[in-house]
């Protein structure tokens, strides 16, 4: 009797480019929403539609499988109706070995969110007006994001 071992796929890392998930490259992919086969989502990248937990099981030739950890999404935007802008949001110093802090000049709340480089959502606060934040850091490279009702800032922050 011969018993044939395959090797499963490398776990997929679920990446977020504005709206739009990747997951690397296999053989075969089948996107979830929710716990929920999301039908037609068959590619190695997923247009995001609405806010929930997304994971992808991934396939290679042998086929055997590997599903990627939940990615959590619960800031969708409209972003055609945003106003990309470098005004909203100071981050210093930057880049920093220390704390970094992030200033709101503006009259008006901004939503915060810092991802890591694969897209997770590691912090989120709202920012009041005038308000000084002081984000913790562990050292790598992360995505700040503001958002008000009608602009959005987006600055890279860099912890040695």
């Amino acid at each position: 009797m011969n018993v044939t071992v395959n090797p499963l796929p490398t776990i997929p890392v679920i990446t977020r480019t504005g709206n739009v998930l990747s997951a690397g490259t296999y053989s075969s992919y089948q996107w979830y929403l929710n716990g929920n086969a999301i039908a037609g989502a068959i590619n190695a990248n997923y247009t995001i539609t609405q806010n929930g937990v997304y994971t992808v099981k991934v396939g290679n030739t042998y086929p055997c499988y590997s599903t990627a950890a939940n990615f959590v999404v619960d800031n969708i935007t409209a972003v055609e109706n945003l106003h990309l802008v470098q005004n909203l949001i100071s981050l210093y110093p930057n880049p920093s070995n220390q704390c970094i802090h992030l200033s709101n000049s503006k009259n008006t709340a901004l939503n915060i969110s810092v991802t890591n480089i694969n897209g997770q959502l590691l912090y989120q606060k709202t920012l009041e007006a005038n308000a000084t934040l002081i984000l913790p850091t562990i050292p790598g490279i992360y995505v700040v994001k503001a958002t008000s009702k009608e602009e959005v800032q987006i600055e890279k922050m860099i912890v040695n």
